[in-house]
C-alpha cells in the first residue's frame, strides 16, 4: 500500500463550490471560471460601494470550513447556501454607483447558481431544467463569461468618479459587527449539535488549534488558505 499525498493549491475564499465540496475531484473549465466570479465578487463586496443586504453572510460564503477527524478540510456548504437563496444577489445586492458592476455579478451569479443547481439535482436523482442546463453547456468553455466582461466593459453608465468605499466606510466593518457574529455563532452551535450525534463526523477546527497556514479571519478565527488531501492507493 503507498500513500499518496495530492496537494491542491489556491485560495480557499475563490475556490469553486464543486472544489471545496469534493478537494479530490478533478479540475473542470468551471470550477476555474467560478473561481473568477468568486474573486470579482469578494474584492467588490469589500472594496466598492454598495447596499449589502442583512441577509447577504458574507464571512458563511467565503470562510466556511469543516474539518473531518482525520484533519481533512472541506467546505463550499456557505457558497450553496448563497445560490439557493439567489434573491439576495439577483434582487437585492447592488452597488450603488456602478449598476454595470451589478448586472456583470448578477449574470455571472445565474451561471454558476444553474452549475450548483445541476450538480444538486444529479446528487438526488432529478431531472435539471433545461435553462440551468444551457447555462451549465454555457460554462463548458469561456466564452459566456468573455460575453459577459466585454457587455460590462462597453457600459456608458460606469461612474465617472471611483466608487471605492472610503476608509471610514468600508464594507467590510459590516461583516463584523453584533448580527453577523451572533448569526455565525448560531449556524456553528447547529452545525455542531447536529454532528455531535454521527460518529466520525466533521467538527469544527479550534482557534488555538488552526493550521498556520490559514489565514486570519475577521472573526479571530483561521481560515484554510491552502490545503491537501492525502488517500490510499
Amino acid at each position: 500500500m503507498t500513500l499518496l499525498t495530492v496537494i491542491v493549491q489556491g485560495t480557499w475564499q475563490f475556490t469553486s463550490t464543486a472544489q471545496l465540496l469534493d478537494p479530490g475531484k478533478a479540475y473542470e473549465v468551471s470550477d476555474e471560471l467560478e473561481s473568477f466570479f468568486f474573486v470579482i465578487l469578494y474584492e467588490g463586496v469589500h472594496w466598492i460601494i454598495h447596499n449589502k443586504p442583512g441577509t447577504l453572510n458574507v464571512k458563511h460564503i467565503f470562510d466556511d470550513v469543516q474539518v473531518g477527524a482525520d484533519g481533512s478540510q472541506t467546505g463550499g456548504v456557505g457558497k450553496q447556501h448563497m445560490y439557493i437563496k439567489g434573491g439576495v444577489i439577483l434582487q437585492h445586492l447592488e452597488f450603488t454607483k456602478s449598476p454595470p458592476f451589478t448586472d456583470l455579478i448578477r449574470g455571472l451569479f445565474r451561471l454558476f447558481q444553474s452549475l450548483a443547481i445541476v450538480n444538486c439535482d444529479k446528487d438526488v436523482g432529478r431531472d435539471p431544467r433545461p435553462l440551468d442546463i444551457a447555462n451549465v453547456d454555457e460554462l463548458k468553455n469561456c466564452n459566456a463569461v468573455i460575453r459577459l466582461m466585454k457587455n460590462a466593459m462597453n457600459r456608458k453608465d460606469w461612474p465617472e468618479g471611483h466608487d471605492k468605499a472610503a476608509n471610514d466606510n468600508y464594507p467590510r466593518k459590516e461583516e463584523i459587527d453584533k448580527e453577523d457574529r451572533v448569526g455565525l455563532a448560531n449556524l456553528k452551535v447547529t452545525t455542531a449539535a447536529a454532528d455531535a450525534s454521527i460518529p466520525g463526523a466533521a467538527v469544527p477546527l479550534p482557534a488555538s488549534k488552526a493550521s498556520k497556514r490559514g489565514r486570519e479571519g475577521d472573526d479571530g478565527h483561521a481560515t484554510p488558505a491552502k490545503r491537501s488531501r492525502v488517500e490510499t492507493v
